[in-house]
């Protein structure tokens, strides 16, 4: 059952098909939240350098 299972997913080419369309709805979210996104990036490098700095200060 797997390899006719494998076997269809290769004549139908589901893989390639699917990741294209699973790209596509990730690029459409990360285009409609772009600013989210960005506000998140800089909330994270602000913790990273804040542990940075507590790690220099505690050696």
């Amino acid at each position: 059952m797997a390899q006719r299972d494998v076997e269809c997913k290769k004549k139908v080419d589901l893989i390639r098909r699917w990741n294209t369309a699973e790209s596509a709805v990730q690029q459409n979210l990360i285009k409609e939240n772009r600013a989210v996104l960005d506000r998140f990036l800089d909330l994270q490098d602000a913790k990273v350098a804040a542990a940075r700095q507590l790690l220099r200060t505690n050696d």
